[in-house]
């Protein structure tokens, strides 16, 4: 039979230990807030503010300058 060198090796080496782990696993499922709020930025672009999509959105609403002038 052959030896198996990884038995000699003890798990904690190869792995790391819990705490080591579970401080990855934290780091990777991190919430991200600037993803965060660019998801609801573009909620917002596209919804308007108030939810309502008939609504203009505060983002795309002309100047007033930029309005018809009533004649």
């Amino acid at each position: 039979m052959e030896h198996d060198p990884i038995s000699d090796t003890d798990i904690s080496t190869r792995v790391g230990t819990l705490q080591e782990v579970l401080e990855i696993n934290e780091s990777i499922f991190a919430p991200q807030p600037h993803l965060e709020s660019a998801v609801l930025l573009d909620s917002f672009a596209s919804t308007g503010i108030n939810g309502n999509p008939k609504a203009p959105s505060p983002l795309n609403t002309p100047r007033a300058e930029e309005l018809p002038s009533p004649s």
